[in-house]
């Protein structure tokens, strides 16, 4: 869902960075800026989601194919003061609970 939610964030990019104008006249925005934030989220929770649906069938690439992008999504959020500790803690926490249980996937 939020993959979709990137995508549609992809397409209408321009009209994004238009509203954020408004609202954030502080920061510069341009509108590549934003086409490359949105598609940058849009393949990392992508590649997450396949690898939830490979997890949920057992198999052991679905770790990696979630916890690379959960990982890169975390050290991303580290270089934003604004986002939740909460939100990056959860994403760490889910690479930690699917990593025990790791092992006994076949």
């Amino acid at each position: 869902m939020i993959a979709l939610v990137f995508l549609f964030a992809a397409v209408y990019s321009g009209r994004i960075t238009g509203l954020a104008h408004q609202y954030l006249s502080e920061r510069v925005l341009t509108k590549g800026l934003t086409l490359g934030f949105s598609l940058t989220g849009f393949f990392l929770h992508g590649a997450s989601f396949t690898g939830v649906i490979l997890l949920w069938n057992l198999r052991k690439t679905g770790y990696y194919f979630f916890s690379i992008p959960a990982l890169l999504i975390v050290f991303l959020h580290l270089f934003r003061s604004d986002i939740s500790l909460f939100s990056t803690a959860l994403y760490v926490f889910f690479v930690f609970v699917f990593g025990i249980y790791y092992r006994p996937m076949g």
